[in-house]
């Protein structure tokens, strides 16, 4: 057995199942994803990969494979754990855990027109998982997926599954020596300090020549990060458009004026028969019934719904249309930022790609703080002596101005905020201030990039934030607006740097600057 735990982790996305088992003690030597922006995340955030991270904040240490698992020769595979173990000073054997899940489509309720189950190619995946499992053997293993493979096909689906995980076959279609019992459990992530409901199914396999798996009350009584109950208060430190008048047209789309006259912890059914009143519906009177819009139950229980502060978010979207919450109380999407605070993500964590991939990731991952229970729970039933670790706030950075500045430089914000500050570091350094722009759905983005300075830059100052009101949207043959639609919000921010208490003889990378520490 290893004396650090170890785990090979498929269908990885962005990492969260990862980061969750470094959490518990057990570090992922090899992840694999054929996304490529998932991939590029992965790698951001490795040593292996990463020298100088454009953040400087590379924690893991895990080999990456960009690969459809479908073509991923299991001698390949080994090769790669074997040297990752072998960089990471790990002993043999290798690999302690598998851990993972395929993608969620097949299975998904959300997906009911296209909910094919293991009919599909892409719910047929759970095949490829098992063949690892049967080539690796490892101790144990963490298979992952929606609530939705419950009651997929009637139930059959989750039951072949197990099945196939209960007796893995290697590549060359053998039954190894031992098969694994398996025990499968519903697990909502609020449970373990993450400030979002968020359900999930795992399946927990142990060898059966080890021992048998943990149960569902032994998963919950294991220690994880301590974590967050309500979403304001994981949020408490996200302040930058705090005090701006309330955002009135931030979302696209007809309906967008209701948005703000929602309340906290409602949705679009507060303009129904019923309206939101202390927590919950209430018929509306007769006279109440002009400001109806909608029937009751008429459309997804997500449409237009408005984050409560007091209570743990509402399941985090991977493809949210414009008008699919959850939304920040302040009437405006939710920022990636905070979007990773609510999944536990650390936000030093940067992820690769344009803001819908972003998005998917986010919306695709298993939040940490979960996983880490899940993972530790595995781990002691597996007899695994593991040292739980947390994650440090990196240091934050001075970055020196420029001899000359000149004047005022406006640009406006829509894409990744990682990017967005990568190009925006030597704007700042090179002009006196820098003026901020952002309209309607980019106002997160924005939100992101002031936040995101705060959090790595430390003589960073924004001078002013405020909204204002843009200029009304011309209808279109694709969009008619309201007559009551107010015109589009606008946000704008002023910052600039302050001049750095003293330069030392070391430097720091950030942004692609080399920078006084």
């Amino acid at each position: 057995m290893n004396e650090r735990p170890t785990a090979v982790s498929l269908f990885s996305g962005l990492g969260g199942l990862d980061i969750g088992a470094h959490l518990a003690g057990v570090e992922t030597l090899v992840c694999v994803d054929n996304n490529h922006d998932a991939a590029e995340t992965l790698r951001i955030n490795s040593t292996a990969h990463t020298e100088t991270p454009q953040f400087g904040v590379a924690r893991f240490d895990w080999q990456v494979i960009e690969q459809d698992i479908r073509t991923l020769e299991p001698q390949y595979l080994c090769g790669e754990v074997e040297a990752s173990a072998s960089r990471t000073a790990t002993s043999d054997p290798p690999v302690d855990l598998v851990i993972g899940g395929p993608p969620c489509q097949s299975f998904s309720r959300s997906n009911e027109g296209g909910r094919t189950g293991t009919d599909s190619d892409l719910g047929q995946l759970y095949e490829r998982y098992e063949t690892i499992l049967g080539d690796f053997q490892p101790e144990g293993f963490v298979f992952e997926n929606v609530v939705g493979i419950l009651s997929s096909k009637g139930g059959e689906d989750i039951k072949t599954i197990k099945t196939a995980l209960s007796a893995p076959r290697d590549a060359a279609g053998n039954q190894p020596e031992h098969s694994y019992n398996i025990v499968s459990m519903k697990l909502d992530a609020a449970e373990f300090g993450v400030p979002q409901s968020r359900e999930r199914v795992f399946i927990l396999g142990v060898r059966e020549d080890i021992g048998t798996p943990p149960s569902k009350e032994d998963v919950l009584r294991t220690n994880h990060p301590e974590g967050w109950h309500a979403a304001g208060a994981a949020l408490a430190d996200f302040t930058v458009d705090a005090g701006v008048a309330p955002y009135q047209n931030a979302i696209r789309s007809k309906y967008a004026g209701f948005l703000p006259r929602i309340p906290e912890g409602a949705n679009y059914q507060h303009f129904s028969d019923r309206r939101y009143e202390d927590g919950e519906y209430v018929e509306r009177s007769e006279a109440e019934l002009a400001e109806k819009e909608w029937d009751w139950r008429s459309r997804h229980w997500n449409y237009l719904l408005k984050l409560d502060p007091d209570r743990p978010a509402w399941t985090l979207q991977a493809q949210p249309g414009s008008t699919v919450g959850p939304f920040h109380w302040r009437s405006r999407p939710l920022a990636f930022v905070e979007q990773l605070r609510l999944m536990t993500i650390p936000c030093w964590y940067e992820v690769a790609g344009d803001s819908t991939a972003i998005q998917r990731q986010i919306g695709n991952a298993v939040p940490p703080y979960l996983g880490c229970a899940v993972v530790g729970a595995l781990a002691d039933a597996l007899g695994i002596h593991r040292e739980p670790r947390h994650l440090d706030t990196p240091e934050r950075y001075t970055i020196a101005p420029a001899p000359e500045q000149h004047g005022i430089n406006k640009r406006n914000t829509a894409d990744s905020p990682w990017n967005e500050i990568a190009e925006l570091i030597p704007q700042l350094r090179s002009h006196d201030s820098v003026e901020l722009e952002a309209t309607r759905e980019a106002i997160p983005r924005l939100v992101d990039v002031l936040e995101l300075l705060q959090f790595w830059v430390e003589n960073v100052v924004i001078d002013r934030v405020e909204t204002k009101a843009g200029s009304r949207p011309e209808p279109s043959q694709s969009r008619v607006y309201r007559a009551d639609t107010p015109s589009p919000s606008r946000i704008v921010a002023r910052i600039s740097l302050s001049a750095p208490d003293s330069v030392g003889a070391t430097s720091r990378r950030i942004a692609g600057q080399v920078t006084p520490d």
